[in-house]
């Protein structure tokens, strides 16, 4: 429902608003073509990471002999957006693009079943990212602007299509044996922005642009088939739960149930963030 209605917002602002300036012969429309670097939050997942490595090294059973399972925040991103007039100094943004951010960890661990057993030893690699595509609707206001440079103010709305993925491998050292995960969830949510962006004006159609930009998107409810040890789970969740202090995963299509899951619920993936973006904007119609 969500969904529909954004995208029923976005068709009428395309359909009516460039008709209504041309008509009052205000300013053409802006293209703008961007990349840059993102930072993000991500939430359950970076505490997630951490409290799995902190609980195998408080266990008595299980120590890390190498490497980690670290958090990540920094990804990339690109895309494109329409700004179409209302005024001389006033515009609405329609954009999309892709954000995309990831880490492969590597680890090496010993586990064994009780204090005098011998100890078993494990390469494990994990790969988990994080994807979305961000349907934007935002407000353009320019607070300068001479002959070269233009500085303006942005905000807006967006609707997040969000992807997590999570691939995980574990190999017996000791007896060879390769055991995998691994699942693919999809939600989305909406989300809010805001930032400047400094446009440096190559000529009266081109020009270059910086801009940083905040970000607010909390993203849950991330559902899909789960692979694990040969065996497929369909329709399984991302739930967050607690190891006694430490935090961790699930992915099950029921909500984990017993005593040794406290405090769970559906994990949050946190898009909030910031990104610096640099680009080329193409004018027309001025």
């Amino acid at each position: 429902m969500k969904t529909m209605s954004f995208m029923a917002v976005v068709f009428l602002l395309i359909l009516f608003l460039p008709a209504a300036a041309q008509a009052e012969g205000g300013p053409g429309f802006q293209i703008k073509l961007f990349g840059g670097a993102s930072y993000h939050l991500l939430g359950d997942f970076s505490e997630c990471l951490k409290g799995w490595d902190d609980g195998v090294e408080a266990s008595p059973y299980s120590h890390i002999e190498n490497g980690e399972f670290s958090p990540f925040h920094l990804g990339g991103e690109f895309g494109v957006e329409v700004i179409l007039p209302i005024d001389r100094r006033l515009g609405i943004g329609l954009g999309t693009g892709y954000i995309l951010t990831g880490k492969e960890s590597l680890r090496e661990s010993a586990w064994k079943s009780d204090k005098l057993a011998p100890y078993e030893f494990y390469e494990e690699k994990l790969n988990p990212g994080v994807r979305a595509i961000p349907l934007t609707l935002s407000l353009h206001l320019d607070v300068y602007s001479n002959n070269r440079l233009n500085l303006s103010a942005i905000g807006g709305i967006g609707l997040y299509l969000g992807t997590v993925d999570w691939k995980y491998q574990k190999n017996n050292k000791n007896s060879p044996g390769l055991y995998n995960e691994s699942w693919t969830g999809t939600s989305g949510g909406l989300g809010l922005h805001g930032g400047v962006e400094l446009d440096f004006k190559i000529n009266r159609r081109l020009g270059l642009f910086i801009e940083g930009i905040g970000r607010y998107a909390r993203l849950t409810g991330f559902q899909g088939d789960f692979l694990a040890g040969g065996q497929t789970e369909e329709d399984a969740l991302l739930w967050y739960t607690e190891w006694g202090q430490f935090p961790g995963f699930v992915i099950a299509a029921d909500e984990p149930t017993g005593g040794i899951y406290d405090n769970v619920r559906k994990a949050v993936i946190d898009l909030s963030g910031f990104s610096v973006r640099v680009g080329l904007k193409v004018r027309w119609g001025d």
